[in-house]
C-alpha cells in the first residue's frame, strides 16, 4: 500500500510520453497534409489546429485517451479511482463563490509570469474568440477541461496519493498539473489551482468539486475576455467615426503591468471573501465527511517501512520526478 502513490507517477511518466508521441505523430499528418492537399486551397492549418473542435478533440486524444489504456492495460476501473460523495447546494454554491473570488489572483499570476515568458495561449484565445459562437468556444476551453483534465489529475491521479499525507498529495498533484500544460507562462498559474481543486475534491470526496471549480475558473475567465474584445471592437468603431488624433500604443510589457496592477487590485478584496468563504467551506465539509466516513469505515493495514528502504523509496521517487521534469524541460524546448 505505502507504493500506490508510484502508479500516478509512472501514469504520469506515460501520459507526457503519450502526449510527447501524439503531438509529434500529428505534426508529421499536417506538414503532409499542409504540403500537399492545402497549398492549393485557402483553407489554413493554424486556422484548423486552433478551432474549438480540434481543442476538444486534442484534450480527449491526449487525457482520456491515455488514461484508458492505462486502465485497459493494469485491469482497473476509472469509478474505482473518483470519490463520489454528493456534494449538497451548499457546497456548490461555496465552490462556484469561491472560484470566482480566485479569479482575479490567477489572472495576477498569470500576468507576471506574462513578463518572463510568452503567453502564447491569450494570442489564440483572442483569435478564437472573434472567429467562433461563446457557446463553443466554452464548450472547448470550459466544459471539456473540466471535465478531462479532473477526471486524470483530481481522480486517477489523486486517488494514487490517498494514503500519502495531505500536504504530499495537493504539491504532487499541483506538480503534475502544472507540467502537463508544457506551458512556461502557465506553470506557477496551474500549479497553484491544480492544488486549489485537488483539495476542494479531497474534501469533499467529491471529484464534482474539481469539475465545477475548473469550469467556473476557465469560463469566466472567456467571459470576460469575450466582454473585454466586444468593448473593445466597439470603441475601435468609435474611433473610426470619430477620427480622433493618433494615440500612441502602449507596449506589451507596460500593458501587462497595467493589467497586473488593475487585477492586483480588485484581488485584494475579492482573495480576502475568498478566505471567508474557504473557511466556510472546510468546516461545512468536516461535519459531512466525518458523518461519511463515520458510516462507511474501512479498515486499512498500513505496513511501516524500515529505514533503509524509506531511503530507497525516496531515492526511486525522486529518480522518477527529476525524469519527469527532465522530459517537461525537453518538450517545452522541443
Amino acid at each position: 500500500m505505502e507504493h500506490s502513490h508510484r502508479r500516478g507517477i509512472y501514469f504520469a511518466l506515460f501520459l507526457m510520453l503519450f502526449r510527447f508521441f501524439f503531438n509529434v505523430i500529428l505534426s508529421v499528418i499536417f506538414s503532409l497534409v499542409d504540403r500537399f492537399i492545402l497549398h492549393e486551397t485557402e483553407m489554413n492549418m493554424l486556422a484548423i489546429v486552433t478551432s474549438p473542435w480540434f481543442m476538444i478533440f486534442g484534450l480527449v486524444m491526449t487525457l482520456l485517451v491515455p488514461l484508458a489504456i492505462w486502465l485497459a492495460v493494469f485491469g482497473e476501473k476509472i469509478n474505482n479511482n473518483l470519490p463520489h460523495m454528493r456534494l449538497g447546494k451548499r457546497n456548490i454554491l461555496l465552490i462556484i463563490g469561491i472560484s470566482l473570488m480566485l479569479n482575479p489572483v490567477a489572472n495576477v499570476i498569470s500576468g507576471i509570469t506574462s513578463l518572463f515568458f510568452p503567453n502564447e495561449i491569450a494570442g489564440i484565445m483572442q483569435g478564437v474568440i472573434e472567429d467562433y459562437p461563446l457557446f463553443l468556444i466554452l464548450l472547448a476551453v470550459a466544459i471539456t477541461p473540466a471535465i478531462c483534465e479532473e477526471v486524470v489529475f483530481r481522480g486517477y491521479i489523486q486517488s494514487a496519493y490517498k494514503n500519502k499525507s495531505l500536504l504530499t498529495m495537493l504539491l504532487m498533484n499541483g506538480f503534475f498539473f502544472a507540467i502537463i500544460h508544457q506551458s512556461p507562462q502557465q506553470f506557477f498559474y496551474a500549479f497553484a489551482m491544480g492544488i486549489i481543486f485537488a483539495y476542494m475534491v479531497y474534501a469533499t470526496r467529491s471529484i464534482r468539486a474539481g469539475v465545477i471549480a475548473h469550469f467556473i475558473m476557465n469560463a469566466s475567465s472567456i467571459m470576460l475576455a469575450w466582454i473585454a474584445s466586444h468593448i473593445l471592437n466597439y470603441m475601435e468603431s468609435l474611433q473610426l467615426k470619430t477620427e480622433p488624433e493618433n494615440i500612441p500604443e502602449l507596449s506589451e510589457q507596460a500593458q501587462i503591468l497595467t493589467a497586473v496592477a488593475f487585477w492586483g487590485v480588485i484581488a485584494m478584496f475579492t482573495s480576502t471573501a475568498a478566505v471567508f468563504l474557504f473557511r466556510e467551506f472546510i468546516t461545512h465539509n468536516k461535519k459531512r465527511v466525518a458523518e461519511y466516513e463515520a458510516k462507511n469505515t474501512v479498515e486499512e493495514v498500513l505496513c511501516k517501512e524500515e529505514p533503509t528502504q524509506k531511503r530507497k523509496n525516496l531515492i526511486t521517487d525522486t529518480a522518477l520526478i527529476l525524469a519527469i521534469v527532465a522530459l517537461y524541460v525537453i518538450f517545452v524546448l522541443a
